[in-house]
């Protein structure tokens, strides 16, 4: 079991601990605030009960609670509190939810009374505001999207401060429980996002204040990829149906209509577009077919690849080179195509990798590739250059590991994991028995995972 990360409870519980200061504010009855005020009302309350671990000279874990912009930047291991979402804020589940009972008892601090608490999740309910009436993260621009499949929801990260910071459940939006987000396309500008649900035979568009403003059926659908100047979206079919349709979609971003290109080969899973735009490439899972499709005017044609039935799971194309690697998940190799001429791509290698490599993807400069390898737990480095394995990183997260992003500022790649083994154990025990998916945060200048942020159940494809 992975615990490098795990934090003893003695130290993470004391979010809420008194640390022997005074008791609650008693000059105010909180249950008849009807405005809240940050600092006349939310502060005092966690100066009494929080500051003294989570202050400027004490900050267990990383967590300071001594003012409004210390809280929102929550601790070392991610945030604490999600706006409008009390529910799904560490900060009170950690009183609410933890298996056992609150961790207040078992610490022997004051603990918070039920008004307390109600009061708190009520501030954050009407979203966490500070006191001139701030949002915590309204103004994050650089953001992650993460499809939790088994959840119906999608956890959204600021890649600036590496917090997860919004959750949108789709049952919210009349999406069923069952909907299996999978994968994630966003808009070059990140105005307009898209996800793939898998279980409601839908794809999703939503907005960047998270609203939903379009959707069309498609049949059990996969990957996606936005076209960088024009206004399409392409859709290919997911990896779990047996026998989906021998096409592929290529839909309207603005009237989300969609029309189905037959490509003729069974299981049409990966979804990229070439570095020059004027082509989309996908891939048979159940023959080594390459399928390429000019965008001019949807014509298909075909590609043999060389060697033992690989099942390409997902292509990435290079921004800068003539590059495009594939995984392949049976073979545990990622293939290599020169694409120079999209319309004529030639396979030029072989890289052994991990068991079961995923989603690759390119640093924002072009020079390497990672592969998350799901059945190893690993991801694996290729150096574009020379077509060689740099280095193999393991570590803290990586259970299951299945998507890939690079940030665009490219000072890190992220890893999203699945965990559905439970091999990474959870930080927390809140009693429901369920393994949470993870993003692993691996800094590019050391190869190092610098930090693991829980999300959602099965964390499959990320959006950028």
């Amino acid at each position: 079991m992975e615990k490098r990360f795990i934090v003893p409870i003695l130290v993470v519980a004391a979010i809420f601990s008194g640390c022997e200061l005074a008791n609650t504010l008693d000059d105010v009855d909180l249950a008849t605030i009807t405005d809240i005020e940050y600092n006349k009302h939310v502060q005092p309350l966690l100066d009494q009960k929080c500051s003294a671990c989570h202050g400027a000279s004490v900050a267990e874990a990383g967590l300071r609670t001594d003012s409004w912009e210390n809280l929102v930047l929550g601790s070392d291991f991610g945030g604490v509190l999600l706006p409008y979402r009390s529910s799904k804020s560490l900060m009170i589940r950690m009183v609410t939810d933890l298996a056992g009972g609150s961790h207040l008892t078992t610490v022997g601090a004051d603990s918070l009374s039920q008004t307390e608490v109600d009061f708190l999740k009520r501030w954050i309910n009407e979203g966490a505001q500070d006191n001139s009436g701030r949002v915590p993260y309204e103004d994050a621009t650089e953001l992650l999207y993460v499809a939790n499949q088994n959840d119906a929801t999608v956890s959204i990260i600021d890649t600036e401060s590496n917090v997860v910071i919004s959750l949108v459940n789709l049952t919210e939006h009349g999406f069923t429980s069952g909907s299996k987000p999978h994968h994630i396309a966003v808009e070059p500008d990140g105005s307009f996002w898209y996800v793939s649900l898998i279980g409601d035979n839908t794809v999703a568009k939503f907005d960047r204040e998270n609203m939903l403003v379009g959707q069309f059926s498609f049949e059990t659908p996969g990957m996606l990829a936005v076209h960088p100047t024009e206004n399409l979206l392409f859709v290919g079919r997911s990896l779990s149906a047996q026998s989906p349709p021998r096409s592929i979609g290529v839909a309207s971003r603005t009237t989300m209509e969609v029309d189905p290109v037959d490509v003729f080969f069974a299981r049409p899973h990966a979804i990229a577009v070439s570095g020059d735009g004027s082509h989309v490439f996908s891939a048979s899972l159940a023959e080594n077919e390459l399928i390429r499709m000019a965008v001019a005017d949807l014509s298909v044609r075909f590609t043999s690849i060389g060697g033992a039935s690989h099942s390409i799971v997902q292509h990435a194309a290079s921004p800068f080179s003539s590059v495009m690697v594939s995984s392949g998940q049976l073979t545990n190799q990622v293939i290599v195509f020169d694409v120079t001429d999209p319309s004529l791509p030639a396979q030029v290698d072989l890289i052994d990798v991990g068991a079961a490599p995923w989603h690759p993807v390119f640093t924002r400069d072009g020079q390497f590739v990672y592969v998350p390898n799901k059945d190893d737990d690993t991801v694996t480095v290729i150096f574009v250059d020379a077509l060689v394995v740099r280095e193999v990183i393991s570590g803290p997260g990586l259970s299951q590991p299945h998507g890939s992003a690079a940030s665009k500022d490219g000072n890190y790649i992220y890893i999203s994991s699945r965990n559905a083994d439970g091999a990474y154990e959870a930080r927390h025990d809140f009693g429901d028995g369920g393994n949470p998916g993870t993003v692993s945060v691996i800094d590019i200048s050391s190869n190092e995972i610098i930090k693991v942020l829980e999300v959602g159940s099965f964390a499959v494809g990320l959006g950028i």
